[in-house]
């Protein structure tokens, strides 16, 4: 069975020309920490998914996939996106900040 986390934070970080916002680390909750979510950086997710983890965020109640994609706004890739995305929405990068 593959391991499904929750990404439940966001830590954003200026784009290169300070235009907009890019996701720079995600937080998840992990069995082995609790209380505490762990960060990671897109390469990381990405490395975690090519090996069957997943990822996901909650939105209206239902759990939307997280997957590779490019920033909406500049095109940046790799980037994350979800499953429940719009071409103006991002629901990662709406998620708490920390």
């Amino acid at each position: 069975m593959a391991l499904d986390y929750e990404i439940k934070s966001v830590r954003l970080a200026p784009s290169d020309d300070d235009s907009h916002l890019h996701i720079e680390l995600i937080g998840y909750a992990s069995p082995h920490v609790e209380g505490e979510e762990i960060m990671i950086d897109i390469q990381r997710a990405l490395q975690k998914m090519a090996f069957a983890e997943k990822f996901h965020v909650m939105v209206n109640g239902e759990s939307a996939e997280v997957k590779q994609g490019k920033c909406q706004t500049c095109g940046l890739e790799p980037y994350l996106v979800t499953t429940a995305d719009t071409p103006e929405f991002n629901q990662i990068e709406e998620l708490p900040q920390k």
